[in-house]
C-alpha cells in the first residue's frame, strides 16, 4: 500500500511509459526523443529528471543553466524510462527514477559551474547537435529563446517545478507542487453512519469506539493532549490492539507541554507515535490538519475537532463514525501512505516525564443514531476544492455553511463563488461564523460584505456570527449542509487549508442525517437558544398578617433577564412585574406563578403555593391593629382585583 502513493511526478511519469514507443515522439514532443519532466531548486534536493519519449543514446546529451553544463559521455535510456540528477541520493526517496545519478558523477563531462539556483535560473535540455530541445526559465531569471513568455515561478521549499505539457515551451506547461503528496480522487461508499456533536458526544463516542477496538487503532490528529484519551490508547495497546497515533509536529505554537507529556506516556506504554515535521528543506503538507480515525479496519471516524480536552468539553464541532469496510480500507490505505516519508519521524520526547495512566470509567450509555448513507471521502490538497465546489453547484433548495473562520485576505475563488452563484438560483444560503477573539480580525467584516452584497443583490443569502449564547467556547465546525448532503470536515475556508494541508472530510448523503444536521445549524444560527431559569420555593408561608414577599432572585439566565411577572390568582393575568414584590392576600392557600422572559424573548416559568394563615383573636395587639390587618388584606385584594378586571376589560 505505501508503494502505492501516486505523487505528481510519478503519475507523469507512469503516462509517459503507458504510450507506445511507436507514439510517443509525437504525442511527448515531436522530434526530441527527451524531455525535461521536473525541476526542483532547493537544498538539498537540487534535482531535475528526463523522461525518455522513447530509446535514446545518452552520450553527446547536456544540461545547461547558461554559465556551467554536464554532458553524458555514455549511458542510454528506454521508452518510459526516468532519469533523475541530484545532489542528495535520499532525493529517490521522494522522487523514484529509473535511472538515479549525481551531478558529480565521472559519467558526465563538465564544464563551468552548473547550480540549480533558487532565486530563478535557466535549464536547458541540449541534443548532441547543440539544438535546445526544452528548456525551463523560472523564478528572477531572464528568460531566453526558445522559451516563450513570462518565466515560471520561483520554487518554494520543498516544491519542484513538474512539466505537465511536454510540447509546452512556456509557463503554461508547467506546475508547482511539492513532491510526496497522494492525488487521490473521490470515490464513493456503502455504510451506516452515527452521527454525533461536539461538545455533547464527541470525547464519549471517541472512548466508546477506542473500547471496542479488537484489532488495530489508526489515529491521524492535529493535536492530541487529553490524558484521558492517552489512557484509552495505552488501554488498547495493553490489550493487544496494535496501536498507532500520527500528529502534526510542527503545529502553530508548537507542541506545547501537555501534549508532550501525553505523546511521551503513549510511547512509554508501547503505543507507535509519529509526528509529520516541516522543515527548510522539505515537507509533503504545510500541516496535518485532518482528525480521523480507523478501527479494525471495519469504523472510520472523521471529526472537526481536535482530541484535546478543552476542545471535546467547550467547541461546537460536527463528527460520524462510519461503518464500512470498504471505507475503512480506503482510509487505512491514505493513512499508511501518510506515514510512508522523510518527513515522519518520532517526537522529540527525551526528558519528557509520562503520566501515570489510570482505570478508566465505564462509557457513558449515550443514544446512537444510525443512518443508512452513500459516503465520500475528499482530501485536501488532492480533491476537496473540486469536491466541495460540485457539492455547492448541486444546490437546489438549501445550503447551510458553518465555518470556524473564512480568511478576510483569501482570494476566494471557487467556493465563495459557489455560495453566491447558489443564492442568485434561489438557494437558500446562510453562513454562520464563530464570533471569539481568534477570528475578530476577519468573521465581523465578512460577515458584514456578505450580508452587504446580498441587501444589493436581493438575495436570499445571509451571514451571521454566533452569538456567544450556545454554552460553547469556540464555533470550530468545518461543515455544510448542501439539500440531503451533508459535509464533516477538518477542511476551514482558506488557501492553505484547500492547496497546501493534509485534510479530511466526509461527503454523506442522507435526507434524514442532513436534516440532522440541519437542526443543529439552525439551533447555532438563533441568537439566543436558551431559555432562562425560573425558580421560587415550593411553599412559601405569609406573615400573620397576610403579607408576603415574592423573590425571583434566585432566578437567571445565559444573558440577561428582562421581565418578571406574576400571576397571584391563578387567571392566567399579571398582576405585579419585579424581580421582588410584596403583596397582602386573604387567608388561604394561593397558587403563585412566575414568568421570566429574557432579551430574546424566551420564557420560563415557576411556581409556588402561598398560604395565608388565618387571623388569630387572642393575638397581644391593642384592637385597631389586629382588625386593621384583615381590613387592609382585604381592601389591597379588591383593589387588585379591580386593576386587572379593567386591564382584562381594555384588551378586548
Amino acid at each position: 500500500m505505501r508503494g502505492a502513493v501516486l505523487v505528481l511526478i510519478v503519475v507523469l511519469f507512469l503516462a509517459v511509459q503507458s504510450v507506445p514507443s511507436s507514439m510517443a515522439a509525437e504525442t511527448i514532443c515531436p522530434g526530441s526523443p527527451l524531455n525535461i519532466g521536473m525541476v526542483m531548486s532547493t537544498a538539498p534536493w537540487e534535482s531535475l529528471t528526463l523522461v525518455a519519449s522513447y530509446p535514446v543514446e545518452l552520450d553527446g546529451w547536456s544540461i545547461s543553466d547558461g554559465e556551467g553544463s554536464v554532458t553524458f559521455t555514455k549511458g542510454a535510456l528506454d521508452a518510459g524510462d526516468t532519469l533523475l540528477m541530484t545532489t542528495a541520493m535520499e532525493a529517490t526517496l521522494i522522487m523514484p527514477a529509473s535511472v538515479t545519478i549525481t551531478f558529480s558523477d565521472p559519467s558526465l563531462e563538465r564544464r563551468g559551474r552548473l547550480a540549480l539556483a533558487d532565486g530563478g535560473d535557466q535549464v536547458m535540455l541540449i541534443s548532441p547537435q547543440g539544438a535546445t530541445v526544452d528548456i525551463l526559465c523560472y523564478g528572477g531569471a531572464t528568460t531566453i529563446m526558445p522559451w516563450d513568455g513570462p518565466p515560471f515561478n520561483r520554487m518554494g521549499a520543498g516544491e519542484a517545478a513538474i512539466h505537465i505539457d511536454m510540447s509546452s515551451l512556456s509557463a503554461d506547461g508547467w506546475t508547482l507542487a511539492p513532491l510526496g503528496q497522494t492525488s487521490l480522487m473521490p470515490q464513493e461508499f456503502q455504510g451506516s453512519v452515527e452521527p454525533f456533536s461536539c461538545p455533547e458526544q464527541a470525547r464519549d463516542r471517541i472512548m466508546r469506539e477506542l473500547r471496542y477496538a479488537s484489532q488495530e487503532v489508526l489515529v491521524c490528529v492535529y493535536r492530541l493532549d487529553s490524558p484521558t484519551i492517552a489512557t484509552a490508547l495505552c488501554g488498547a495497546f495493553m490489550r493487544g490492539v496494535d496501536v498507532t497515533v500520527l500528529v502534526e509536529g510542527s503545529p502553530v505554537g508548537g507542541i506545547d507541554d501537555d501534549a508532550l507529556s501525553q505523546l511521551a506516556t503513549l510511547s512509554e506504554y508501547g503505543v507507535e507515535v509519529l509526528t509529520m515535521r516541516s522543515n527548510d528543506t522539505y515537507r509533503r503538507y504545510d500541516y496535518l490538519h485532518c482528525k480521523y480515525a480507523v478501527f479494525d479496519s471495519r469504523r472510520t471516524m472523521v471529526m472537526s475537532d481536535n482530541w484535546i480536552d478543552s476542545a471535546l468539553a467547550d467547541d461546537r464541532g460536527w463528527g460520524a463514525v462510519v461503518d464500512s469496510r470498504s471505507l475503512a480500507s480506503y482510509m487505512r490505505g491514505l493513512f499508511l501512505d501518510d506515514i510512508d516519508g522523510i518527513d515522519i519521524v518520532t517526537p522529540d520526547i527525551d526528558g519528557v516525564e509520562p503520566c501515570a495512566i489510570s482505570i478508566l470509567d465505564d462509557i457513558p450509555a449515550t443514544p446512537i443514531e444510525v443512518f443508512h448513507a452513500s459516503i465520500i471521502p475528499i482530501l485536501s490538497p488532492d480533491n476537496a476544492e473540486a469536491a466541495i465546489m460540485d457539492l455547492m453547484d448541486s444546490a437546489k433548495e438549501r445550503l447551510l455553511v458553518e465555518m470556524f473562520y473564512i480568511d478576510l485576505e483569501w482570494d476566494a475563488g471557487s467556493l465563495l463563488d459557489g455560495v453566491i452563484d447558489a443564492a442568485m438560483r434561489g438557494v437558500a444560503t446562510r453562513l454562520l461564523l464563530d464570533s471569539s477573539w481568534f477570528t475578530i480580525d476577519d468573521n465581523p467584516e465578512f460577515v458584514n460584505r456578505i450580508n452587504l452584497l446580498a441587501r444589493e443583490r436581493g438575495l436570499d443569502l445571509e451571514a451571521s456570527l454566533e452569538s456567544g449564547l450556545h454554552g460553547f467556547g469556540l464555533l470550530h465546525n468545518k461543515g455544510m449542509v448542501v439539500d440531503d448532503t451533508v459535509l464533516i470536515s477538518s477542511i476551514n475556508w482558506c488557501d492553505s487549508a484547500l492547496h497546501r494541508n493534509r485534510e479530511v472530510g466526509l461527503l454523506i448523503r442522507s435526507t434524514e442525517l442532513a436534516d440532522r444536521f440541519a437542526d443543529i445549524f439552525h439551533q447555532d444560527w438563533a441568537d439566543d437558544p436558551e431559555p432562562p431559569v425560573a425558580i421560587l420555593p415550593e411553599r412559601i408561608e405569609a406573615n400573620p398578617d397576610g403579607s408576603v414577599l415574592l423573590n425571583a432572585s434566585w432566578c437567571h439566565d445565559n444573558d440577561a433577564i428582562v421581565g418578571y411577572m406574576w400571576d397571584v390568582d391563578g387567571d392566567g393575568l399579571t398582576d405585579a412585574e419585579g424581580k421582588m414584590v410584596s403583596l397582602v392576600l386573604p387567608p388561604g392557600e394561593h397558587l403563585v406563578t412566575l414568568t421570566v422572559v429574557d432579551g430574546h424573548g424566551n420564557t420560563a416559568n415557576a411556581t409556588t403555593l402561598v398560604s395565608v394563615p388565618e387571623p388569630v383573636g387572642d393575638l397581644d395587639l391593642p384592637l385597631p391593629l389586629v382588625l386593621s390587618v384583615p381590613v387592609g388584606a382585604i381592601i389591597a385584594w379588591r383593589t387588585l382585583k379591580k386593576i386587572k378586571n379593567r386591564s382584562r376589560d381594555s384588551g378586548r
